[in-house]
C-alpha cells in the first residue's frame, strides 16, 4: 500500500478492527483515539518498536509479523501487565 504514516483517524472513536498490513510503517502513532479498537494489524512494515500500543485500552489481538522489531522488546511487557 506504500503509507508511510498512521493518520487521519482522530474522529474513527467507535472503530473495533484496524488493518494497516503491508505498508512502509516505523512507528506506531496516530491511534490515541481509538479507545474501543480490539484488532491491530500491523503486519509486513517497518516497525521497530512497539511503543504507543498502552494508549489503546481495549486491544486484544495485535498482528506484527514481518516487522524490523529488534530483540529489546521491552515494550511487549508493559501491555501485558
Amino acid at each position: 500500500n506504500g503509507l508511510k504514516k498512521i493518520q487521519g483517524l482522530e474522529y474513527q472513536t467507535e472503530l473495533r478492527c484496524l488493518y494497516l498490513q503491508k505498508n512502509l510503517f516505523k512507528k506506531i502513532e496516530g491511534l490515541a483515539q481509538l479507545k474501543n479498537l480490539r484488532v491491530l494489524d500491523l503486519s509486513d512494515n517497518c516497525l521497530t518498536s512497539l511503543e504507543n500500543l498502552r494508549v489503546i485500552p481495549c486491544l486484544e489481538t495485535l498482528n506484527i509479523k514481518k516487522n524490523e522489531i529488534g530483540p529489546n522488546v521491552s515494550s511487549i511487557y508493559e501491555l501485558v501487565y
